[in-house]
């Protein structure tokens, strides 16, 4: 099938060779790691095939998956579209899939999330990461790796995985950690909104699996920070020339 893209104007990195170096096993469950947590995996009635949605420092991460799928699912199609935002974050893109939706939510339990029902009939569904789900141990590192990839945090003194209004994601994170012997620690934060965080030591093994991925967190925190800086500095110069007038 033909892939349709509707972001001309994007200019990813090249992650081809990173994604021929994981095995399609692999890929499946790098990819696993990277989808989206906050207040689990939402399905919209209507929007439909949604796959994720994806912020403008992100676009790395969508250049990967597009290479994964392009190796692995060469019969599989999507489209980017690009969509508004709020106006500080002006633009993000979504992958619009049934194939990747339907490849991938056997990995789920769906839950209705009680608060909407469309005129339909249709209601919105959260999902929770299903208990059994990995069999070997590169399935485990990938997928940790995916979610340190798109959701991992530089501090000073340990890795992080943070994740906020996360119901399942941190949690495995943090158990697979443990599993493998690193020291990690679960944070609960009750603010708004909650974030949850694991701060983790890697054993070698684990730390060795995730350097090979190391490149793409730092390019997606630059652009973030690059970007959020940006908007502040905007409304900064905003507010000087209000108190100047």
């Amino acid at each position: 099938m033909k892939r349709v893209l509707i972001l001309p104007l994007l200019f990813f990195i090249s992650s081809s060779t990173t994604a021929q170096r994981l095995t399609k096993n692999q890929a499946e469950y790098f990819i696993l790691g990277t989808i989206s947590d906050s207040d689990g995996r939402y399905v919209n009635p209507n929007s439909k095939n949604e796959f994720d949605y994806y912020f403008q420092w992100e676009k790395p991460l969508v250049s990967m998956i597009d290479s994964i799928v392009k190796v692995n699912y060469p019969n599989i199609s999507f489209q980017l579209k690009q969509n508004e935002y709020i106006e500080a974050f002006a633009q993000y893109c979504s992958i619009y899939s049934y194939s990747l939706c339907h490849k991938f939510e056997k990995y789920y339990k769906f839950k209705p999330t009680g608060t909407f029902t469309y005129p339909e009939g249709d209601a919105e569904y959260y999902g929770l990461l299903k208990d059994s789900i990995f069999k070997t141990d590169d399935e485990k590192l990938a997928f940790l790796a995916g979610a340190y990839a798109r959701f991992g945090v530089t501090t000073d003194t340990a890795y992080c995985i943070h994740i906020s209004e996360s119901v399942s994601k941190v949690k495995r994170c943090y158990n697979l950690l443990k599993e493998f012997k690193c020291e990690a620690t679960y944070k609960r934060i009750n603010n708004i909104p909650t974030q949850i965080l694991v701060y983790f030591h890697p054993t070698a093994k684990v730390e060795t699996y995730l350097q090979k991925f190391m490149y793409l967190n730092k390019r997606i925190q630059d652009e973030r920070h690059q970007i959020v800086q940006g908007v502040f500095d905007k409304y900064s110069k905003k507010d000087t020339l209000k108190k100047n007038k």
